[in-house]
């Protein structure tokens, strides 16, 4: 089902009513109803324009998910494209622009003026060789003088449990988002998310989910990115996603191919 509505996100909960399901699959357009609801998007729209060079005309996003950033990317600069490896997430992400089910390794290198990894992107890698990795393909992915945008958790922030709730009504469905943080150790945490949806006849479903993420301090980072011969041009707190227990939660990271 590739229908992104609430009423589509609603009947596909009958499958999996009270149960697990994958966040980036069987709950996909759960997670993009949320997502759009609480304005990330324009909030990531800002940072990736104050900090992509002034002559970018070539973009990719990796971990595109619902694609609607890359959609938003795609209205400013001549070419966007995204990659995301859930192919639940690619269906839905192709109705904002092209889109392919990869990560860096399946663009040509050189040829990209700005590599977009915002959200959760960096923090699904695990162990630290694969975090590498990636950052060495997305060196190779950017021409001389490309830059990369990215946001990541802050293990600083991992002092201990976090919760929050999050309602929002669209289409006259009722949905409401539960987050549980618990840190697991090694800068690792596990992030567990329930759906409720109320329907407008009154019925009710729900679904949850856990994904383990990892977070990342500041210094720790640049150094990662430096050994991958990205010159690391920033790191800020993320200000753009208001709410209890976001401060200090995530950071900006702007590095530059040399």
């Amino acid at each position: 089902m590739t229908d992104g509505s609430p009423a589509a996100a609603f009947a596909r909960l009958a499958d999996v009513d009270d149960g697990e399901a994958d966040i980036y699959t069987t709950l996909a357009p759960l997670y993009r109803i949320m997502y759009t609801a609480r304005g990330r998007i324009d909030g990531q729209l800002a940072t990736v324009r104050e900090h992509a060079p002034a002559d970018a005309g070539t973009v990719l996003e990796l971990g595109c998910g619902t694609g609607d950033l890359l959609g938003a990317l795609g209205e400013r600069y001549e070419f966007a494209v995204g990659a995301d490896p859930s192919p639940a997430m690619c269906r839905l992400a192709a109705r904002h622009g092209p889109v392919c089910r990869a990560d860096a390794r399946g663009v040509a290198p050189r040829r990209v003026d700005l590599v977009v990894v915002v959200g959760a992107v960096l923090g699904h890698l695990r162990p630290d060789d694969e975090t590498r990795a990636a950052l060495d393909h997305i060196r190779e992915t950017l021409r001389p003088g490309g830059r990369v945008v990215g946001t990541v958790h802050d293990r600083r922030a991992l002092d201990g449990p976090r919760e929050r709730s999050l309602s929002r009504t669209v289409d006259g469905y009722e949905l409401t988002q539960t987050d549980e943080q618990r840190p697991t150790g090694g800068g690792e945490f596990d992030w567990r998310v329930a759906f409720t949806m109320t329907a407008p006849s009154g019925e009710r479903r729900r679904a949850s989910t856990t994904t383990t993420l990892r977070a990342f301090e500041p210094a720790a980072l640049e150094q990662w990115f430096t050994e991958a011969g990205l010159s690391v041009v920033e790191t800020h707190p993320r200000t753009y996603v208001d709410g209890d227990g976001e401060d200090g939660r995530a950071f900006v990271i702007v590095a530059e191919r040399c």
